[in-house]
């Protein structure tokens, strides 16, 4: 198990896994965590969008 501190690279992890998916099929991304998280979440699926393999946005947000 790798365990990493700080923000993900939202852009680079789904951007990758768009990649793999190239004449496979289609990617689903699910998010769920608070609204900055899910707005940057949001923001990549529809920069990525029509750049390779389908994609599709599942979200659900928290907070304090």
């Amino acid at each position: 198990m790798t365990v990493k501190t700080g923000r993900p690279d939202v852009m680079e992890i789904i951007k990758e896994r768009q990649g793999r998916m190239e004449g496979r099929g289609d990617l689903g991304v699910a998010v769920c965590g608070p609204v900055g998280l899910i707005a940057e979440t949001s923001r990549v699926v529809a920069h990525l969008e029509g750049k390779g393999a389908g994609i599709s946005l599942h979200a659900e947000g928290f907070g304090w």
